[in-house]
Parts: structure tokens; C-alpha cells; sequence
């Protein structure tokens, strides 16, 4: 597909671990302003947005930037790094409408959008920025579609359905799950694949291998039988039979599907052939355009009948956005139009953004019990120079203790969390926090810094640091002790 080539829309499906088939058909419906990142030499990239002749709109002033929708964009703001940067999101004249607080955040859809502050759970906002409801139980959760969120229930590692209010509809109990559309939605259960309505009700059992959602009335599925590709409609039944090696949703009356002899062409709704090209790959239609490549490895377009419109020139394009699409010259980006001609020259910006949009956000907040039980299982001897080692050490399926470094008279102990799927180790030191002062009557000591945490037993101190890849706790007998470490000294 002309996305997959080279910068591959974000669907779904990836999101969902590896789901075939998933909406990626109109990604964004403003395609005014598109972001773009300047020429300026430097450590950052800075973002901004052009309009689609390539003036600036608004300057470059983002550390990253996405296309807008439903009159808001999110934007990075700027920072240090990317990791330490917050998303909030902007209206069309650059303006923060909701700041920029949040680590990860979707789109706006319906007028609602999940956002996730560090260390917390994914909330719904509305335009405004204020919060609707929270989710504390849930790992995962996509945008609204047909008024229904896809949502990874944390517990049972099942996906389920909830609705605009947050009411679950449909409880957690499918392996995999996708987008409502046209009243039904893609879900596995025991490892095939069928569909259900918006009560929970299964329409059309699961048997599939695999399967698309439904588009122009009708879905790709795979035949159990030989495992060949046909079409099916709302009721489960073979329209148009399996007889593709692969094929893909109808888009403008025609699909485009592969043969054994790897023969790729289009078909319109009764499964005839309208179009064969070969010895070119084509792509779905958009804008009546579709994009094909040429034994070369140069894209061009073809029109509906099959005829030669823009001539194969480019190494790779995306699908038409009504009058414009995106193009390459080498390894630069630009934008053309519908007679090929550039519009803006690839060689204008360092980057120019291909319409992507932020379907789901996962949570940053995980319940470390069970590993800070054992963690701080004997506090005594965590300033211990016994306690060091570099063998890793599993405490729980999700969280280990990869080593324990020594450094004059503090034991520094490296957590990792990546099993967590948390974005930063926020919530895991909130909660080692909390049970040093519940358990262990710890204080928080006033020399605690912006970049760090100090707080003090009877005997030990504990300095947390927290970033997006590790947890880091130096244990140490005194404050003096932690001054005198390399670390400590920079920070005093």
C-alpha cells in the first residue's frame, strides 16, 4: 500500500497487536494546515504549520506537531527533549486552548479526547480541557467511534466497548478488537475472528482467520478453507467469493486485490475486474485517484478506467486529500497536485508530516504492590554493600531490579518497567513514596529539589529519579552521603 511504503499511517491495528485489517480511511478531515518542521540546523527539530501552497500559518515553535481535527491539534511543547516535553493542544492561530500538561493524548472525536497525565490514568476531556471521567482499571483506550471506545481492561488483558459517558457497554472478554463500523465491529474470540453489534451480540459468529471492518457494505474475510480471500456482508455471507491470494476494503465502488500469480487489479462490487496492471502495484482509491508503481519502483497515478494521469516519477506518494498528496523526490518530501505538479518543492522543509492521528493512549499508572512488598521487604540493609550485584532480579512478572550499583556509601538501584507498558515510572515512585511514609513513617526532607526527591526514614534516605525508561533509588545512611556521591554533588 502506498501508506505501508514508507511512512505508514498510524492505525489501530498496530495498536492492537498486529489486527490485519483496521480503518486507516479518512485519517484526518482538516487538511487546511499541515505540519511541517523547519531547515533550521539544531539540536530540535521545530514544528509548525504551513498551508497547503507552503507559507507558514503558524511558525515553528512545537517540538513535534500533528494535523488538527475538529478545529484542535495536539502539539509538543517545547523542551529539552521530546521525553521531557508535555502535549496540549492548539487552536488554529497557534494558541494553547488546553495546555500543555499531558505524556500521551489522543485526538479529539465527537468532541472528546483520552489524555494521560504523567503518572496517572487515561481521562476524558472535552474541547474545553475539562475532565469528563477517568479510567483506573483500564490499560488502553482508543478515540470514540459510532460513540463507542475500544478499551484493554488491565486485569484480564481482554478488550472490551464503553461509550461517550465511560459506561462499559460491552464487557472486557475478546482477544483483539477493532472500530465499530457500519453498527458492527471486528472481534477475535478463541482465535478467530467474527463481529458483533453495539449490544455485545455476536452477528456473525467467529470463523475467520482473518477479516477487515466493514466499508461500502461489505468486509474481506478469509476462508477457512484453502485460506483465499473474498467478501462478505452484514450478515456473514460470501458476496463476492474467496478466490484472492490478499485483497483490501472498497473504496469508491472498487477494491483492489491479488491473485496466486501475484496479478494485482481492481474489481468493482460484483467482483469483476475493471482495471489490471501489470507488471505495477496498485493502490485503493481516493479523490478517484489511485497510486501504482511501475517495475522501477516509481509511483505515479491512474484514474478510474485505468488511464495514465501522472506519470511515474516519484519514490514514494501517499493517496490524494482531495486536490493535494504528498510526494518524494529522493528523500525529500513535498506536496503535488493533481496534475503532478509540485505545489511545494520536496526540498522546502526538513520534514513535512503525512496525516496520521492518535487513536488510543495507554496508561501511566500501574499497581506496584506486590513488587514494593518484597522491594522493601528489609529495609535495614537496603545501604547494604551486600545488596549490590549485577545479576537482574525478578521480583514480579512485570517489574525486576536490573542491578545495584555502590558508590561511596550509597547503593543505587536501577528498576525496570518496560514490561509495564507505563510511559514513565511516575506512578511506581508516587507509590514507593506512599508506603515510606505509611509504613516506615517517612518524611519528605526539605532538600528535596525539582529534579529529585528526597525522603527520610529513622535511619536511611531514599532519592528517587524517574524518567521514561527507568526508576532509579539511591539508598544512602545520610544526606551527607548522598552529597558526597557524584551525583549528589552535582545536584548540591
Amino acid at each position: 500500500m502506498i501508506g505501508n511504503m514508507k511512512k505508514s499511517l498510524t492505525a489501530l491495528a498496530v495498536l492492537l497487536n498486529s489486527l490485519c485489517f483496521s480503518q486507516v480511511s479518512s485519517v484526518t478531515d482538516d487538511m487546511s494546515l499541515i505540519p511541517a518542521a523547519d531547515k533550521k540546523i539544531s539540536f530540535l527539530e521545530h514544528w509548525g504549520y504551513i498551508n497547503q501552497k507552503g507559507a507558514w500559518v503558524i511558525p515553528p515553535q512545537f517540538e513535534d506537531a500533528y494535523y488538527f481535527k475538529e478545529e484542535l491539534a495536539p502539539v509538543y511543547s517545547e523542551g529539552a527533549s521530546r521525553e521531557l516535553s508535555k502535549i496540549g493542544f492548539i487552536d488554529k492561530t497557534g494558541n494553547y486552548v488546553i495546555p500543555p500538561k499531558y505524556i500521551s493524548v489522543t485526538h479529539f472525536s465527537n468532541g472528546l479526547a483520552f489524555v494521560v497525565p504523567e503518572g496517572g490514568s487515561p481521562t476524558c476531556i472535552d474541547k474545553q480541557g475539562n475532565p469528563q471521567f477517568s479510567l483506573k482499571k483500564i490499560r488502553k483506550v482508543s478515540i470514540f467511534v459510532e460513540d463507542m471506545a475500544v478499551f484493554l481492561a488491565a486485569d484480564s488483558e481482554k478488550w472490551g466497548y464503553l461509550n461517550s459517558s465511560g459506561k462499559v457497554t460491552i464487557p472486557a472478554q475478546f482477544e483483539e478488537a477493532d472500530f465499530f463500523s457500519e453498527g458492527l465491529a471486528l472481534v477475535k474470540k478463541n482465535g478467530k475472528w467474527g463481529y458483533i453489534n453495539k449490544k455485545g451480540v455476536m452477528v456473525i459468529k467467529p470463523q475467520f482467520e482473518k477479516a477487515s471492518y466493514f466499508q461500502e457494505g461489505m468486509a474481506v474475510a478469509q476462508d477457512t478453507n484453502g485460506g483465499l480471500y473474498g467478501y462478505i456482508d452484514h450478515t456473514g455471507k460470501y458476496v463476492i467469493k474467496p478466490q484472492f491470494k490478499k485483497a483490501r476494503v472498497f473504496n469508491e465502488g472498487l477494491a483492489v486485490v491479488f491473485f496466486n500469480n501475484n496479478q494485482t487489479c481492481l474489481i468493482d462490487v460484483t467482483g469483476k475486474k475493471i482495471i489490471e496492471k501489470q507488471p505495477y502495484e496498485i493502490d485503493d482509491f481516493n479523490s478517484n485517484m489511485v497510486g501504482f508503481m511501475t517495475k522501477d519502483s516509481l509511483w505515479g497515478y491512474i484514474n478510474k478506467k485505468g488511464e495514465e494521469v501522472i506519470k511515474p516519477q516519484f519514490q514514494w506518494i501517499s493517496c490524494f486529500y482531495g486536490d493535494i498528496a504528498f510526494a518524494d523526490i529522493g528523500e525529500d518530501t513535498g506536496i503535488i497536485d493533481k496534475k503532478g505538479q509540485f505545489i511545494v518543492a520536496p526540498n522546502t522543509y526538513k520534514h513535512i508530516k503525512i496525516p496520521e492521528e492518535k487513536y488510543m493512549v495507554a496508561t501511566d499508572d500501574y499497581d506496584a504492590t506486590k513488587f514494593l512488598d518484597k522491594f522493601f521487604n528489609d529495609l535495614k540493609s537496603m545501604a547494604s554493600p551486600k545488596r549490590v550485584t549485577d545479576k537482574p532480579q525478578e521480583l514480579t512478572s512485570t517489574l525486576s531490579v536490573e542491578k545495584v550499583e555502590r558508590e561511596k556509601n550509597a547503593n543505587v538501584y536501577h528498576i525496570n518497567f518496560k514490561k509495564t507498558g507505563l510511559l514513565t515510572g511516575t506512578s511506581i515512585v508516587n507509590q514507593m513514596k506512599e508506603l515510606l511514609k505509611r509504613k516506615f513513617k517517612a518524611k519528605e526532607s526539605k532538600d528535596s529539589k525539582a529534579n529529585y526527591e528526597i525522603f527520610s526514614t529513622q535511619n536511611l534516605h531514599f532519592v528517587f529519579f524517574a524518567d521514561y525508561s527507568n526508576v532509579i533509588v539511591w539508598v544512602v545512611p545520610s544526606k551527607e552521603d548522598f552529597k558526597a556521591t557524584t551525583i549528589g554533588w552535582w545536584y548540591y
